[in-house]
């Protein structure tokens, strides 16, 4: 049985209330995804819809879903009203709906009501360990759980002006409930998304990660975002196998978390089980399919196994989704040139330069773009500082640096760039000895060789 929860309608007199609406949404999500016999679409997907945006029986269709809920969230003062329904997109009918008035304090008994009455509506049978699920309360003070939705709220503008306010609105949650284990690993994950969005990168911002991991540890040794964290900090100091480990772990513990899916199915695809992370991946899409990072895996995994002609599609579908975003822009580019679409990838690669050329990916279509025109001049000289240092703590920038030099016949940086990217952890012996065009020019190497030779050492290990 599938469900969307539509994002929450604010219909505050403050627009600064918006948080109220997109933190209840993703609340009621993770409370619902507690119910093993409900297959519930991710927070990333549902908060990019709206309703009345598309017809509930269209939408559920779309999505491989039976139900959607919608809803709104008042909020004046320091009173809620939250006003919900649950539709049966294949009946064309409202099976549920409610609407619940509190205070600011009754959020939590509010919330929980929710997730209860529309397990009630679905007639699911709750376990005594699911009740406790949607029973729980993480955060036990109801203005740090305050803070903590609107630091969410804030980092999922992927900005950094966004995350540095979604990393006081934790540090201040903190300051009022003292350690707590998803507090920690919030801010952990704002951490990563730093360097995910290439604000910062190297040794000491993985140490911060790792310090905040492990006091999670200290309060729940079991906890899933924990080891998340773990691995993702594993995968960034180029220990590939650490980050299988906690991958594997975190999935255990989270099986039906995007983030883990894919991560781990990324970091499994850098060491050849790429059978593997297109299973992950698969499962990734079927709960979180509006994302436009999980749209262009299967075209990551294509790529990987040599398989050209399935590489674009993914990508362009990923580009569709975010035309605004640079690195959906580039790597759609990336595809194409991939399968030797060389002026459609012209035509794309400078149209990123064009809208975001002070960014890495920027300059990396640039780089691109001008070594594909047979440019080595202007491949070299798009290549910045900051590119160069995004790459030093980032294999996939590495990669593409190198992808870039031997494209415009510059071996010596072009392997300078893979050896780097190796010793990141891209151990896919497949892809780098027969699948990427890009490295055509450098492969007959005795240093190409001796490569080839570290990476089945290291996989053999």
């Amino acid at each position: 049985m599938g469900l969307v929860v539509l994002p929450f309608a604010n219909l505050s007199p403050d627009p600064d209330h918006a948080y109220v609406g997109a933190g209840l949404t993703e609340e009621v999500i993770t409370d619902l995804s507690h119910l093993g016999s409900l297959r519930v679409i991710s927070r990333s997907s549902a908060m990019r819809l709206q309703a009345g945006e598309v017809d509930s029986r269209t939408l559920a269709r779309e999505l491989g879903v039976r139900y959607v809920v919608e809803g709104s969230v008042r909020k004046s003062r320091d009173a809620l009203r939250i006003s919900v329904r649950l539709v049966d997109a294949h009946a064309e009918s409202v099976t549920w709906a409610q609407t619940l008035d509190g205070q600011a304090d009754d959020v939590f008994d509010l919330q929980e009501r929710v997730a209860h009455e529309i397990a009630e509506a679905l007639h699911l049978r709750l376990s005594p360990q699911e009740t406790r699920a949607l029973s729980a309360r993480p955060i036990p003070n109801a203005q740090a759980y305050e803070s903590f939705l609107r630091a969410r709220y804030e980092a999922y503008r992927f900005s950094q002006e966004g995350l540095d306010r979604a990393r006081r609105y934790i540090e201040t949650a903190l300051g009022i409930v003292g350690d707590n284990d998803l507090l920690y690993s919030t801010l952990g994950h704002i951490t990563a998304m730093y360097v995910d969005a290439g604000i910062e990168a190297g040794p000491p911002v993985l140490a911060r990660i790792d310090a905040l991991a492990d006091r999670v540890f200290t309060l729940n040794p079991s906890s899933a975002r924990g080891h998340w964290l773990k691995a993702f900090s594993a995968f960034y100091r180029g220990d590939v196998f650490g980050a299988v480990r906690f991958g594997e772990r975190a999935l255990a513990l989270g099986p039906d978390q995007p983030d883990a899916l894919l991560l781990l199915g990324y970091v499994y695809v850098h060491v050849g089980r790429t059978d593997e992370a297109l299973g992950l991946f698969e499962r990734a899409l079927r709960l979180d399919p509006l994302t436009p990072l999980t749209a262009v895996m299967p075209g990551f995994v294509a790529a990987f196994e040599g398989r050209t002609a399935d590489v674009v599609e993914p990508y362009r579908q990923g580009y569709a989704m975010e035309p605004d975003s640079p690195f959906a822009g580039f790597f759609y580019g990336w595809a194409l040139a991939f399968a030797g679409h060389t002026d459609d990838a012209l035509s794309v690669l400078d149209d990123v330069f064009a809208r975001f050329g002070t960014s890495p990916f920027g300059s990396l279509a640039r780089s691109m773009a001008s070594a594909l025109r047979g440019d080595a001049a202007g491949a070299v000289g798009a290549i910045t500082p900051e590119l160069s240092a995004a790459a030093r703590g980032s294999g996939m920038f590495a990669r593409e640096l190198s992808h870039c030099y031997a494209l415009a016949g510059e071996p010596g940086p072009a392997l300078d760039w893979l050896e780097h990217a190796v010793g990141l952890g891209l151990l896919n012996e497949p892809f780098l000895a027969e699948h990427d065009p890009f490295l055509a020019s450098i492969r007959d190497t005795p240093r190409y060789e001796a490569l080839l030779a570290q990476v089945r050492a290291a996989l053999a290990r």
